[in-house]
């Protein structure tokens, strides 16, 4: 039920937008306004296209690329800590999509579209399994290979501090 509502309010946000192309809504706000200000499309457990089990894992019908198009700019996603690198899990389901492959979705939809933000909550899920260090350090990791696409800290910027990240 809440699956069908989210996605009923996302394509009904979709239609009344000003712009014919919800993959450049941001794009329309002014430098000054405060993430703090909007409301942001986001979608829960992200990454969960997969269903191996009819009923059981799968929260989303529109792949992360899909949902990038869409205007979806919050994005919960939920990785298993695995050998020091994230896989994408719902719950014990692996959603075979790994961390790196969501970045490089994410990065080239940026590059396209530089004047959208994209917020990501990373959370672990499942079990760690054959690690040598802590997701914290594995999560710093990822920061590190691109430092420039990530905008960290206490309070919540304004988007033309964050364009593009």
């Amino acid at each position: 039920m809440l699956r069908r509502w989210m996605l009923g309010a996302l394509v009904a946000w979709g239609a009344c937008a000003d712009s014919p192309d919800p993959a450049d809504w941001m794009a329309r706000l002014e430098d000054g306004r405060g993430l703090a200000e909007l409301s942001i499309p986001g979608t829960h457990d992200t990454g969960a296209v997969r269903e191996p089990i009819p009923g059981f894992a799968k929260t989303q019908s529109l792949t992360i690329d899909e949902q990038l198009a869409a205007g979806v700019r919050f994005f919960d996603v939920r990785c298993r800590h695995f050998q020091d690198e994230f896989l994408i899990f719902h719950g014990s389901v692996d959603q075979d999509l790994t961390y790196d492959q969501v970045l490089a979705t994410m990065f080239a939809f940026l590059d396209a579209h530089p004047d959208e933000v994209l917020i990501v909550s990373i959370k672990e899920e499942s079990v760690p399994y054959q690690v040598t260090r802590s997701f914290e350090a594995t999560f710093a990791a990822y920061l590190a290979q691109a430092p420039e696409r990530w905008a960290l800290g206490p309070t919540l910027p304004r988007l033309g501090d964050v364009r593009g990240k």
